[in-house]
């Protein structure tokens, strides 16, 4: 009996301390217990973008190093994969420069774009959406959250998760989510 209880303890141990592993990351700065988004990615993936449940993703070594004008306004950002099979591109603006001294922060859209005072959009390119008009491949993010990290000349860290419509066609909607660390 004193044999099967000492392999029943550590089988024990090992289960309990297995499922401990397996919870959710908390952030504790994220308000109402909300978790991060653990999304498995590539170590290279630099740039990330789903839409309707499928993912692409974007190397540092495969990105376009575009070079954006932090004194303009607003401040227009493209991040895109270089050569011909470009699957899509994430344009990120922001027209509050404030915006950059109070970061991290977080963007509830489309509250944070009320008139008179727009302060950031975001919109995708999907190259391979498959649509009538070719203008409908531009996806505008409408709703949803945006959430800035780090935007500086060294390093820009963003991440989304909403839901964007199709330019010109409110119907044609698309659940979306990813993230940029460039």
């Amino acid at each position: 009996m004193k044999n099967i209880c000492f392999l029943l303890v550590p089988s024990f141990l090992l289960l309990v301390s297995c499922g401990s592993a397996t919870q959710e990351n908390k952030d504790p700065t994220l308000k109402n217990n909300q978790t991060i988004n653990t999304t498995p990615v590539s170590s290279k993936a630099a740039i990330g973008l789903t839409i309707d449940g499928k993912t692409r993703t974007i190397s540092l070594e495969e990105r376009i190093s575009d070079t954006f004008d932090f004194a303009a306004q607003p401040i227009k950002t493209m991040f895109r994969k270089s050569g011909e099979d470009r699957q899509f591109e994430i344009n990120l603006n922001i027209y509050d420069p404030k915006i950059l001294s109070e970061l991290p922060a977080t963007f509830s859209i489309p509250e944070a774009n009320m008139p008179p005072h727009v302060a950031i959009d975001l919109n995708f390119f999907d190259f391979e959406r498959k649509v009538e008009k070719s203008m409908r491949k531009r996806l505008i993010f409408e709703k949803g959250t945006i959430t800035i990290h780090e935007f500086s000349k060294e390093k820009i860290r963003f991440e989304f998760e909403g839901e964007a419509h199709e330019l010109m066609n409110t119907e044609g909607r698309s659940k979306v989510s990813g993230w940029v660390e460039v």
